[in-house]
């Protein structure tokens, strides 16, 4: 009842046309979106398929503006960001002014989408490798990296428990097998890499990591 109250405040012209309409560039299925807010280094959009999702900065360049955005759509996609209760119009104020409430956190399906299209390799991707290789403050002492990697597989497999899905598995997989390397248990490694294989039998970092390990160890 609270979200009818809220759409019917809604004003039946958009008081802030210069929102951007934009696309995802990797997920056209998510269709075109509004941008509803920008704050602490985060925008939250309104999605044509009905889901908000909520970027860092690191990934607003994947969001560039839609081609020939028309006003009748932006009106649909902020219907429906009041239909979800991520914008909202206070009765009270002038019918252009607005409040931003509470929006939803982006899932974890979400995440991995995100994950997945800048680090098609994971965590020891060149991609990865490459965001992260001008940021000498944020990296951790030799020393403490191993510790490290243990608290990612113990983190994951609490995930996996909650929601096992393939794609979880497969990251835990990746994690459980360079620990085993940090470790020198190079059989223990390829076991973990095969496994990521049945899982995802075209991921190309275990494929090359099974190549580079069949070589040592034995």
């Amino acid at each position: 009842m609270q979200r009818e109250t809220i759409a019917s405040t809604l004003p039946r012209t958009d008081p802030e046309p210069s929102r951007p309409i934009v696309r995802h560039t990797r997920r056209e299925g998510w269709g075109r979106a509004l941008m509803l807010w920008e704050r602490d280094d985060k925008r939250g959009y309104q999605f044509e398929d009905g889901e908000v999702r909520v970027f860092a900065r690191p990934y607003f360049e994947l969001l560039q503006p839609a081609k020939n955005p028309d006003p009748v759509l932006r009106h649909e996609l902020r219907e429906k960001a009041v239909a979800n209760g991520a914008l909202a119009h206070e009765p009270a104020r002038s019918a252009g002014s607005e409040r931003e409430v509470a929006v939803p956190r982006p899932t974890l399906d979400d995440q991995l989408v995100v994950f997945e299209s800048l680090f098609p390799d994971g965590f020891h991707g060149d991609a990865w490798a490459q965001a992260h290789r001008d940021q000498p403050e944020d990296r951790r002492l030799k020393r403490h990296r191993q510790p490290a990697i243990a608290e990612a597989a113990e983190r994951l497999e609490r995930a996996v428990r909650d929601r096992p899905q393939p794609r979880l598995r497969v990251l835990l997989g990746v994690v459980r097998a360079r620990q085993a390397v940090k470790e020198q248990d190079y059989e223990r490694a390829r076991v973990c890499y095969r496994g990521v294989l049945e899982l995802d039998p075209h991921n190309s970092l275990a494929e090359r990591e099974l190549l580079m390990l069949s070589a040592v160890g034995r």
